[in-house]
C-alpha cells in the first residue's frame, strides 16, 4: 500500500487501485492505493522517482524491503571507496 500525495504521482496513481482510504502525512490526509500487480522493481522503481510525494504505508515485508534498499542506496552515496567499479 502506497500513499500518493493529492494531485501528485499521477502517472504512478493511476497504476494502482484506490483503496477509499487515507494516511496522515504531517497533516495532511493522501489517499491509500494498492498495487498488487505492480512488478516490485518498477514499484521501487516509481518510488524513487516521485520521492517525497509518495510513502509505502503498508505490507511490513514491502516496508522492510524498501528500507533495505534505501540503506543500501545511502551506503554506496556514502562512497566509502570500498565498491568495485566496472
Amino acid at each position: 500500500q502506497i500513499a500518493i500525495r493529492p494531485g501528485a504521482a499521477l502517472p504512478f496513481a493511476a497504476r494502482g487501485t484506490l483503496r477509499g482510504e487515507t494516511h496522515d502525512v504531517f497533516g495532511e490526509q493522501w489517499p491509500i492505493y494498492q498495487f498488487d500487480t505492480a512488478n516490485r522493481q518498477r514499484l521501487f522503481d516509481a518510488l524513487l522517482t516521485y520521492g517525497l510525494d509518495v510513502r509505502v504505508v503498508g505490507g511490513n515485508d514491502l516496508r522492510s524491503e524498501w528500507a533495505e534498499r534505501l540503506g543500501y542506496l545511502a551506503m554506496l552515496a556514502q562512497g566509502d571507496g570500498t565498491e568495485e567499479t566496472c
